[in-house]
């Protein structure tokens, strides 16, 4: 899956400047990147090249955020522009990797608020 530069750079621009902003950037077009799969942050962090001790806090220095956060965040963004293509929920959730409907219906509302429906 192509990353989705306008839901990364909308939602979390990169704050300050050096080495660790570099991580952060590239943990988030790896997430973007990667929507469709389950990843961990010991797999995030493999494919960086780095160890999750250090990833961890680099990424929320520059963003604000938690590495799994942002990654359900952008997971559920890309849900709503699925949503509004009208695919399915069933497609959805089964696209961008979660066991189930309802358990990507609850993580939604937990998000945004409300169900995807």
């Amino acid at each position: 899956m192509r990353a989705d530069k306008s839901i990364i750079d909308s939602n979390y621009p990169i704050i300050g400047k050096g080495e660790t902003s570099k991580v952060a950037t590239a943990v988030l077009d790896y997430l973007s990147q990667n929507l469709n799969k389950s990843v961990s942050l010991e797999e995030i962090a493999d494919e960086l090249f780095f160890s999750v001790s250090y990833i961890k806090p680099a990424f929320k220095k520059h963003t604000g955020k938690p590495i799994m956060q942002a990654f359900t965040e952008l997971k559920i963004k890309r849900a709503q522009k699925l949503i509004k293509r009208g695919l399915h929920l069933t497609q959805i959730a089964k696209e961008l990797s979660f066991s189930s409907e309802q358990y990507f219906s609850k993580v939604f509302k937990s998000v945004v608020g409300m169900t995807p429906s």
